[in-house]
């Protein structure tokens, strides 16, 4: 049975407030509506962060992906910490799973240095695939570093094959 790690980072700046938080939610619950499917064939653990000007761990590793908690969006974006907290748990989880799936819900970038985080993650390479789901039209989440694909929720369709593909890959 394949291991797959299950890493979502999720934006909760000031920017998110309204809307994109609204999307953040659905974008969520969707993934892991989706990724339940493969529950008898797949084992997968989930880990949840959220950030803003700080960081939030949800759950680490846990075989069941939490219900988000009510989230009021503030502060500044901290993309690059995001990353590199999940680089950290790549590291320490890389012996239990043979692939990271990395789950990236925004608006946008954000202003704060990323490369960093980037850096952490070019150690993983090849074991680990990170998308984005975006929370706006316009969004430059495609630009960020080692992004497979970056999806919106208008188009739910293609989220769904892209996951499917995704996990019939890793058996």
């Amino acid at each position: 049975m394949a291991q797959i790690g299950v890493y979502f980072l999720l934006d909760t700046s000031a920017s998110m407030y309204g809307v994109p938080l609204q999307i953040l939610y659905e974008a969520y619950d969707f993934v892991v509506r989706h990724l339940a499917r493969f529950n008898g064939t797949h084992q997968l653990t989930f880990s949840v962060v959220y950030y803003e000007s700080q960081l939030y761990k949800i759950c680490h590793n846990q075989p069941i992906p939490p219900i988000l908690p009510a989230i009021s969006p503030a502060g500044a974006s901290r993309l690059g910490d995001a990353l590199s907290h999940v680089g950290v748990w790549l590291k320490t989880d890389s012996t239990r799973q043979q692939h990271a799936l990395i789950i990236l819900i925004a608006d946008d970038l954000g202003n704060d240095n990323w490369s960093s985080g980037c850096q952490i993650l070019d150690q993983f390479d090849g074991q680990m695939t990170l998308i984005a789901i975006a929370c706006e039209q316009q969004t430059r989440l495609h630009e960020l570093c080692h992004v497979a694909k970056a999806f919106s929720l208008k188009q739910p369709d293609i989220l769904e094959t892209w996951l499917k593909q995704f996990m019939g890959r890793r058996h």
